[in-house]
């Protein structure tokens, strides 16, 4: 793992924050490309116009955009480093079902809902068993999250002074 910080479900939540900033983005770049687009609105004032003032507008929106370019891709970078991390902390859960819930939950982004559904929808009484099966999941899920923790959660001894810093935050 590249970052030593402790797989835990704040930073779970953390890295679903990275990918919606990043979607967020990514529709800004859009929109952005839109405008830049668009063909100018005609201004109907009868003033005379000089081609200049459109020119340096047109260059202060480009710079704009391969900015926030810029910046999409070193978010993008981040999730993927993230990603891999995640991927790698869940590997050292010895249970499947944990695996799945975690991966589906913070990778996939599914909802609560639909990985009870992948977990347990083949039982034959998936329907009347929907509320137990869902906290089944919740406890899946929660004993997912404490082994991922002590998983990637070093020993005492073995802990830099920067991860003991971190650990009490």
């Amino acid at each position: 793992m590249k970052n030593k910080e402790p797989m835990t479900k704040e930073r779970l939540r953390r890295y679903t924050n990275l990918i919606r900033e990043i979607d967020n983005q990514i529709e800004r770049l859009e929109l952005m490309e839109e405008k830049l687009t668009a063909p100018a609105s005609p201004k109907l004032d009868g003033m005379p116009r000089t081609g200049a003032s459109t020119f340096d507008r047109m260059a202060l929106e480009i710079a704009k955009k391969e900015e926030l370019e810029r910046g999409i891709k070193r978010l993008i970078q981040k999730e993927r480093d993230e990603a891999a991390d995640i991927q790698e902390a869940v590997n050292l859960l010895r249970n499947p079902d944990e695996r799945q819930v975690i991966l589906m939950r913070y990778i996939d982004g599914l909802q609560w809902p639909e990985i009870c559904e992948a977990l347990f929808g083949q039982e034959k009484d998936f329907e009347e068993r929907a509320d137990v099966l869902m906290r089944k999941t919740f406890r899946i899920h929660g004993r997912a999250l404490a082994n991922l923790e002590k998983a990637t959660t070093p020993p005492e001894e073995q802990r830099s002074e920067e991860e003991r810093d971190l650990l009490k935050k």
